[in-house]
C-alpha cells in the first residue's frame, strides 16, 4: 500500500498563548478525535464518547457496560461526563456519531484494530 500522509491540518492557537479571548473554533464547529479505538466527538456543549480497551493491550477483566458503544454528555451541564443522553436523545447521538465517520473517513481513521499474537505478552 502507497498511502502519502495527510497534510497536517489544523487551526493555530499562538494567539491565545499571547493573550486572545477570540475562540479557536466556532461554537457548533464539530471536533473530532480517536486515540487506541476511543473515539469522541464534540460540538457546542455536547460530547460524543466511544470507550474500548485498546487494540493493543491485554485487558483481563470484563469490559464495562458502557464500553463498545456510544455515549452522549452535555459537558457544559455535566463536565464529569457522568449522565448518558444518548437514549434520552438518540437523534442527535446518531447525527454527532455521522459527523464522527465524516471525521474518521476525511483523516483516515483505521478502526478495529487487533494485535496477533498478542497472549504471548500476557500471564
Amino acid at each position: 500500500m502507497n498511502l502519502r500522509p495527510l497534510p497536517p491540518e489544523g487551526k493555530s492557537f499562538a494567539a491565545i498563548l499571547l493573550g486572545s479571548r477570540d475562540p479557536v473554533h466556532g461554537a457548533n464547529e464539530p471536533l473530532g478525535a480517536e486515540l487506541h479505538g476511543h473515539r469522541s466527538l464534540q460540538r457546542g456543549p455536547f460530547k460524543l464518547l466511544w470507550e474500548q480497551a485498546p487494540g493493543n493491550t491485554w485487558w483481563p477483566a470484563a469490559a464495562p457496560a458502557n464500553w463498545r458503544h456510544w455515549q452522549l454528555f452535555d459537558i457544559a451541564r455535566d463536565p464529569g461526563e457522568t449522565h448518558d443522553l444518548s437514549a434520552a436523545r438518540p437523534e442527535l447521538a446518531d447525527e454527532l456519531a455521522r459527523l464522527w465517520e465524516d471525521y474518521a473517513n476525511a483523516h483516515r481513521v483505521v478502526r478495529d484494530v487487533r494485535v496477533r499474537g498478542f497472549e504471548r505478552w500476557h500471564p
